[in-house]
């Protein structure tokens, strides 16, 4: 998940003497979607994106039904029945 681009984002903001905010956080995936359909940020932050994402209903781990907990989420497609 791109550890470069996030140690430096975790550098700089230590180095300015400030908490890391949603907004800095980027990978190089997410950064080239311009559908904005790949979001990347600190899952812990109950106030970034992605945590709001997380709680969604719509939200599933891929194999959850084994017991897998990946750092990767997925959401289900809407569909218009």
């Amino acid at each position: 998940m791109c550890i470069q681009m996030t140690q430096k984002t975790i550098l700089d903001a230590k180095l300015e003497g400030r908490e890391v905010k949603d907004s800095d956080w980027q990978c190089a995936c997410s950064n080239a979607c311009g559908t904005g359909a790949m979001v990347f940020g600190d899952i812990n932050d109950k106030e970034s994106e992605i945590s709001k994402l997380k709680s969604d209903k719509r939200m599933y781990h891929l194999l959850e039904s084994i017991g897998t907990e990946p750092n990767v989420i997925y959401q289900t497609k809407v569909r218009n029945t």
